[in-house]
């Protein structure tokens, strides 16, 4: 090898050794520290964030032959948040609120603005800032992948790391459940919701849906071994011993809606691995624990076993995808509730936030919403009587509330960049199996978003863009 070759391997290895502590961090951090919903650590995630741009711009200038074009691409990926961050800072210097006293009381007053200027109804800055800047901080982690790698290794490295680590949160996260139902059984009953380090159960089946499908991708990705023993120190058992970890996980932390898409991502991808096994001769090739075996009919004997298990698996996972849908059909109360009374929020308590919600659509801000952050403020105007006089975080629906509080340019702007690369994957000549298989998890976690709120967490949000970027990055890469 020629010594530049030597110096070129070792300054791209370097990038990629960042980029893989970066992705770590930004997932696992927020997943242990944060609880989903910390703010205490939040500038340090903003500064996580921060090495990901950089990383890039120096990969760029230490690798890439054509580097103008490469930042111009960057830039582009990166324009419609910095875009969104500039109109949240022009509107915090719009308010929205104007303080009223009266006697010993301070009331607030929602001002009218016009459609066409921005406003912010929240009174401190920090919030809304902070917001954006999470945002953007996630994407460019997740930027950095789709701009950096060019091996599976690098990203197959990234997302077993990942989901290691949250199967083994999983893990405690079941484990102390099943202690506290345990002692609240011998004294009081309690109506926790909370499950591992996040303190909403949902958000966190939510957050497993997305590396159910990372580990069966990377599983499928790596060689079946026929051998009992062999399979099961192949890196094949691992990632589907992580997906089973997650997907029980789900069914005992999440709602019908999380059980329905994690029967069906298992399903699909099961129904790959029996494909990618099936007892034909293109596979009887394409496996390399079966070309030292000289018989066509030895080699497909030793198929049939495994192909049978794992189709048996998927039709399993059919059926409890359809007996789900069917329940959520019998009883729409399932697609928003686990069931009537959920002691987080009932059923009642949910429609009639979103219907008080809804009336805060109004012409004058339907272009820019009411500013990032705003809606526990602006929301207190249109409360019900039938919802109390808390103040409520959340219409519990991140589509919802990006639009409420973006309005329709703030919802184009962050959806943007994901509608274009996502476009670009879906019109390749050629989709890996494995790649479907991610792509299918990013997507149910955006139908999820509709009916619950996981972006609001953290470790979600950074998961999603790392998850998505390794997706649209996956099939461009070199196999090895």
């Amino acid at each position: 090898m020629l010594d530049e070759d030597t110096v070129i391997k070792t300054l791209r290895n370097n990038n990629e050794h960042l980029l893989l502590y970066n992705a770590l961090c930004v997932i696992i951090l927020p997943t242990i520290f944060f609880g989903a919903h910390s703010e205490l650590l939040t500038g340090i995630f903003i500064s996580l964030g921060i090495v990901a741009p950089i990383n890039i711009c120096k990969y760029i200038a230490s690798w890439s032959p054509r580097p103008i074009v490469q930042l111009r691409q960057m830039l582009m990926y990166t324009l419609p948040w910095l875009i969104s961050l500039t109109i949240t800072i022009c509107g915090m210097c719009n308010g929205g609120l104007q303080p009223i006293n009266m006697g010993e009381f301070i009331y607030f007053e929602l001002l009218p603005i016009s459609k066409f200027s921005p406003m912010n109804a929240y009174e401190h800055a920090l919030a809304p800032l902070s917001a954006e800047l999470i945002s953007l901080s996630a994407f460019l982690v997740g930027l950095s992948i789709f701009m950096i790698t060019d091996s599976r290794f690098v990203i197959r490295k990234i997302l077993i790391s990942a989901s290691i680590a949250v199967s083994a949160l999983m893990v405690v996260g079941v484990l102390f459940n099943f202690l506290g139902n345990f002692e609240e059984s011998m004294y009081t009953k309690s109506y926790s919701r909370t499950f591992a380090t996040f303190v909403d159960s949902s958000q966190w089946a939510s957050f497993a849906i997305l590396w159910i499908g990372a580990s069966f991708a990377m599983a499928l990705y790596s060689g079946q071994r026929f051998r009992i023993l062999s399979f099961l120190y192949s890196m094949r058992f691992m990632g589907l011993a992580l997906a089973i970890i997650l997907f029980v996980g789900v069914l005992f932390a999440g709602k019908p809606i999380h059980h329905f898409f994690a029967y069906l991502i298992s399903a699909v991808s099961l129904t790959l691995f029996a494909v990618n096994v099936a007892p034909i001769k293109k596979n009887a090739r394409r496996h390399e624990m079966l070309r030292h075996i000289s018989s066509h009919t030895r080699r497909l004997k030793k198929m049939r076993p495994t192909f049978a298990i794992y189709l048996s698996l998927a039709l399993l996972m059919y059926a409890g995808a359809i007996y789900t849908a069917v329940q959520i059909k019998t009883n729409p109360k399932f697609l928003i509730v686990d069931y009537p009374e959920s002691p987080s929020i009932t059923y009642t308590e949910k429609t009639s936030l979103w219907e008080d919600s809804v009336k805060m659509f109004d012409d004058d801000h339907i272009l820019f919403g009411y500013g990032t952050a705003s809606y526990p403020n602006v929301f207190a105007f249109y409360q019900g009587s039938d919802l109390d006089s808390a103040p409520w975080s959340s219409p519990q629906s991140d589509l919802l509330q990006k639009l409420l509080e973006n309005g329709i340019i703030g919802l184009v702007l962050s959806s943007l960049t994901f509608v274009f690369l996502f476009l670009r994957w879906l019109f390749k000549r050629q989709i890996s199996s494995s790649g479907a298989i991610m792509m299918l998890s990013v997507l149910a976690l955006l139908a999820i978003s509709i009916v619950e709120i996981p972006f609001q967490s953290i470790a979600i949000l950074s998961s999603f863009w790392v998850l998505a970027m390794s997706t649209f990055r996956w099939d461009d890469s070199k196999v090895g």
